[in-house]
């Protein structure tokens, strides 16, 4: 039997693999989740995901090469992301991140071949290596005035249209 849709309640903490090759296709938390923990929804059919105010930790790999999800709209609240939480997400089109978040994770989006709208807070000041390598649907990216750090190949193939960049440090090969 296939569940296309699970909510959760009273759940702080989705640990490790919890969902990882799930066939859940809808997952609504209720408040108080606060930690995605590592591969927890790894190689899911995930197309929807309720990222509810409470979040502060997605970890490292939590949605990578989930091939159905479309939209991802993190929490004001969310500090910390992972190392390619949405890695390969070749179903990904818009990524919007919360207004507290100040580094962009290595590989965070790399791969998410049909992502076209990213929209960062002022907040992010450093993007890491390879953070949107291959992103290259997206459409007129604009970094914040206040990014002071770009690694290597962090925007590989992204397009950044007519919109002009800010005085950042950049390392080898980052556009």
């Amino acid at each position: 039997m296939d569940i296309e849709e699970l909510e959760l309640d009273e759940v702080a903490t989705i640990s490790s693999y919890a969902f990882q090759y799930s066939k859940v296709k809808r997952i609504i938390p209720a408040d108080g989740l606060e930690t995605i923990n590592s591969y927890a929804f790894e190689q899911s059919n995930i197309e929807f995901f309720e990222f509810v105010p409470t979040i502060t930790t997605i970890s490292n790999n939590a949605f990578a090469n989930c091939k159905q999800l479309v939209s991802v709209h993190l929490p004001e609240g969310i500090s910390s992301l992972g190392n390619q939480c949405f890695y390969n997400n070749i179903a990904l089109q818009e990524i919007s991140f919360g207004k507290v978040i100040k580094t962009i994770p290595s590989e965070c989006c790399s791969g998410c071949t049909m992502l076209q709208t990213i929209t960062f807070p002022e907040s992010i000041t450093t993007f890491n290596n390879n953070c949107f390598y291959n992103c290259y649907s997206t459409e007129n990216v604009v970094l914040p005035i206040g990014t002071t750090s770009v690694g290597s190949s962090a925007f590989y193939k992204v397009n950044f249209g007519k919109n002009l960049l800010p005085n950042i440090t950049t390392n080898s090969n980052c556009f």
